[in-house]
């Protein structure tokens, strides 16, 4: 019977057809073929810990209240699945009770219920037959609230570049009044300032909507596309485009290869932005005469690029919340950045397999060391 209910789950799951609500509906036909119950409810846990109602069919039920006071208790045990007495179902003085998490990705985003009137009803068997397709339902509704909210992130951010583009537009036309007319009348070099500070804004809102894009993108999995690069070609490429830039800011730039012939299965252009944007802050945070380093080092089955600046470091209070989405540090003279180039390294990195730490000190600066497998 195991292995019929697996291959009914299976099946199911790959109807890409079935919305979410036609797809619970099928586990609860498919429950109901193994396991007795009244009433099969799902429900999903909010950004309050609260259980809220998802969808259900059946007659028998408890308090929401009830069962938040229920789960908080049982989830307390670490118990993968609860069964239980449960006093007060339905009309009954006494029922029972099979409780099982919905999970997805190491975490559980809320719980199945399923309702008998009779006591002392459920046993070992049917809390494995709930597991499988609690399973399937919780990897289902995560889908479906990831989909909703990348909906809901598209519209906002189409709501947002609409009137970028107009104040963008705007902005460029009083440019060409001001370059016009500035001879016949003084006054208007007075605008000059707010202008360019308009266009600053405008422009780093727009690698902020970007950035969004990118991390929404790589986490959802959709623009990750490995293939075969030879480091030392492409890592002497990407330091290529900073060395006018280091001139021009009175910083030594230096590329440090060790990537000793290897060749790495990477997205390489994800992969560029996610070393881009370290070597990006670098520059943001590293004073006239400093200096940054990118640098490649192959160890076993690994490749990691370091990039390290000798600007101010990163007190270790303030470490951990560098990478965070939308946390910028100031430092130094430097206040400005929408925060989300080092989320979006981070993003990157885990995307391959990888992961982006940090290390700071006040005498040696700052390094940041992306670290994937070569393959």
């Amino acid at each position: 019977m195991g292995e019929e209910i697996l291959y009914q789950m299976q099946t199911l799951a790959n109807d890409q057809r079935k919305d979410l609500s036609s797809f619970l509906d099928c586990c609860m036909d498919i429950l109901g073929d193994y396991i007795p119950q009244e009433t099969i409810n799902f429900y999903v846990r909010g950004a309050d810990g609260q259980y809220n109602f998802l969808q259900g069919r059946g007659d028998l039920c408890i308090e929401t209240k009830a069962l938040n006071e229920l789960m908080d208790c049982s989830w307390e045990e670490q118990a993968p699945v609860v069964w239980m007495l449960l006093p007060g179902v339905g009309n009954q003085m006494n029922g029972s009770g099979l409780y099982v998490p919905l999970p997805t990705e190491g975490k559980d985003i809320g719980v199945m219920e399923i309702l008998h009137s009779e006591r002392e009803i459920y046993n070992c068997h049917d809390a494995l037959f709930a597991e499988v397709v609690a399973g399937y339902a919780g990897a289902k509704i995560a889908q479906n609230q990831n989909e909703m909210r990348v909906q809901q992130y598209e519209v906002e951010m189409h709501d947002l570049r609409t009137p970028l583009a107009i104040i963008s537009g705007v902005g460029g036309l009083m440019s060409q009044v001001i370059g016009k007319y500035h001879d016949a009348d003084e006054t208007l070099d007075q605008l000059v300032p707010l202008v360019n500070s308009m266009s600053r804004g405008v422009k780093r809102l727009e690698a902020f909507l970007k950035s969004s894009s990118d991390l929404m993108s790589i986490a959802q999995g959709e623009k990750i596309q490995r293939q075969i690069h030879e480091i030392e070609p492409w890592i002497t490429d990407l330091a290529d485009m900073y060395y006018g830039l280091a001139q021009e800011k009175g910083i030594n730039f230096c590329l440090d290869n060790h990537s000793n012939g290897n060749q790495m299965l990477v997205d390489g252009g994800l992969m560029s932005k996610a070393v881009m944007n370290l070597i990006n802050n670098a520059f943001k945070y590293t004073p006239k005469g400093g200096q940054i380093c990118l640098s490649s080092y192959v160890m076993g089955n690994k490749v990691s690029f370091l990039v390290s600046n000798t600007g101010p470091h990163i007190p270790e209070q303030e470490q951990s919340q560098v990478i965070k989405k939308g946390k910028t540090i100031p430092r130094g003279e430097c206040q400005e950045g929408q925060g989300l180039g080092l989320a979006v390294a981070e993003a990157v990195a885990v995307g391959h397999r990888g992961k982006l730490t940090l290390y700071s000190t006040p005498e040696e600066g700052t390094i940041f060391n992306i670290s994937v497998p070569l393959r």
